[in-house]
């Protein structure tokens, strides 16, 4: 079988997204999503399209081999040096502002510039050779440039730019590297006058609380000093993250009565935007089923033939619903829909008056077998299903909830019944979970289907919550199908696998 070729589409994202970005004046922004629901994936996507618009540097502090007492800032100019040089950016054309004190400095103090940047280039994950023709051009350009130029102030300069060189960790910095990139941000704009320059600091909120702070309060610093320009003169400053992972470490860190939105609204122009693309997923959700075939002793099905089936639909619920509240980011739905999968009857179902119960006809032994099969880590599933809140108005399969508690009904009723039913004869009991009771009834009837007679079930049920019946679609169906599937497990119930 051969495996789908499975993307989600990004069209409304890209349109919103592009929308937020060039709107007038919004030189910085947050742009906001969960971990795992394709933030990088969908940035790369999206300025690889419009390449001949922005030139973007796309950095990953999260990789620095950096200690937390050590100045991440520092390895970010160093990292987006390097994608200059990585450009084939021609240093001859460069004006250093400061140019001569430079090069004072550079005659007297070489290693003071280059060799802290060369050291440097390790902990960004690159290799020293990749740039080192430029690393010498470089070198031999502020050399010559301005061979010879001595005075009388030299060493007056000389001074005043080793405590330049010496402060580092000031969020006010402007030593010479910063200078650079300045210079070179500027040399991208001449050279290509509609194309902009983006800085992208993605994953800003899983490195260390004090280098997230650092580089927070470095542009913070500079958005005070001037608020119409960006750190190192980029058109603009993209910081990529969760802002409510952001704000519970901003909490932990000043104490929760400190207001954290008159911190975090300087950092963005407009406002935070909230990568979304849930809309798009529920397009191609139901692919999940294109590798699920469930074959049964007279029959074979691709599950996604019956993705209008209500035991489908029910899965697609759960997974729908796991994927909002966070639990199954885009990351774990990628391995999902790469898995090919079959589901096979492994034993012969349980027999009700000589007659067999179909696997088609206890539905939710579908359900929890494919879930069990798709998802990695059903252990977690299990235990998330106690987390989950009920978001009808966001689920587009919240409609079947009715449809998905006499799918439940068979399963949870089965402590009361042991299969010890009779064709015909309705049975009834109830079940108590947390402040939900269901009254249920269930008929077992016979039903002709292709490969023989098998046993459906008839089922019906009411729902109370503190003696007040419900309607049902206030039933918390993730603490009922977690219920099922203790039911399922404690009584090896599942005949297929």
């Amino acid at each position: 079988m051969e495996k789908p070729d499975f993307k989600i589409k990004t069209d409304r994202g890209s349109s919103n997204f592009g929308n937020h970005l060039n709107q007038e004046d919004n030189h910085r922004i947050i742009f906001s999503a969960p971990f795992g629901t394709g933030k990088t994936t969908f940035l790369k996507d999206y300025f690889e399209r419009h390449k001949s618009e922005y030139q973007v540097f796309h950095l990953f502090p999260i990789n620095y081999s950096v200690a937390s007492n050590e100045d991440i800032f520092e390895l970010i100019k160093y990292d987006i040096l390097f994608n200059f040089l990585s450009l084939g950016i021609e240093f001859e054309k460069v004006t250093i502002p400061k140019s001569i004190s430079f090069s004072f400095f550079l005659q007297n103090n070489p290693e003071n510039i280059i060799m802290p940047f060369v050291r440097q280039i390790p902990l960004i994950g690159k290799q020293v050779a990749e740039i080192a023709k430029e690393i010498i051009q470089l070198y031999k350009k502020f050399e010559l440039e301005h061979n010879g130029n001595q005075s009388d102030q030299e060493k007056t300069i000389i001074k005043f730019l080793e405590e330049i060189n010496q402060s580092k960790g000031s969020v006010k910095e402007e030593d010479f590297y910063t200078q650079l990139i300045c210079e070179l941000s500027s040399q991208i704009k001449a050279k290509n006058n509609d194309k902009k320059t983006i800085l992208i600091i993605d994953d800003l909120d899983r490195i260390d609380p004090d280098h997230i702070f650092r580089i927070l309060n470095v542009f913070s610093a500079h958005f005070d000093h001037d608020s119409n320009e960006n750190k190192f003169d980029f058109d603009k400053i993209i910081l990529v993250c969760d802002i409510h992972n952001i704000r519970k470490i901003y909490s932990n860190r000043y104490g929760q009565d400190v207001d954290f939105s008159g911190y975090i609204d300087k950092f963005y122009s407009k406002e935070t935007f909230h990568f979304d693309l849930l809309p798009e997923l529920e397009d191609k959700l139901s692919e999940v089923f294109l590798t699920v075939i469930l074959t049964t002793t007279n029959e074979r099905d691709r599950l996604y033939s019956l993705k209008d089936h209500i035991d489908i639909r029910f899965i697609l619920y759960l997974i729908y619903a796991f994927h909002k509240s966070g639990y199954l980011p885009i990351r774990k739905l990628f391995k999902i829909f790469s898995k090919q999968i079959t589901i096979k009857e492994r034993r012969r179902g349980p027999r009700i008056n000589g007659r067999d119960v179909s696997v088609y006809d206890l539905r939710f032994l579908i359900v929890y077998q494919s879930l069990k099969s798709i998802i990695s880590d059903f252990e977690e599933f299990k235990l998330r299903l106690n987390d989950m809140k009920e978001n009808i108005e966001n689920n587009p399969y919240s409609d079947y909830k009715a449809d998905y508690l006499h799918v439940l009904v068979p399963i949870l009723s089965y402590p009361d019944h042991l299969w010890k039913l009779e064709i015909n004869k309705e049975l009834n009991g109830f079940i108590e979970i947390e402040d939900f009771r269901i009254e249920w009834s269930i008929i077992p009837k016979e039903k002709d289907r292709h490969s023989g007679t098998s046993i459906s079930f008839e089922t019906s049920y009411k729902v109370f919550k503190n003696g007040n019946e419900l309607a049902p679609e206030t039933a918390n169906l993730f603490i009922l199908s977690k219920k099922a599937i203790e039911i399922v497990e404690r009584y090896n119930l599942n005949w297929i696998a």
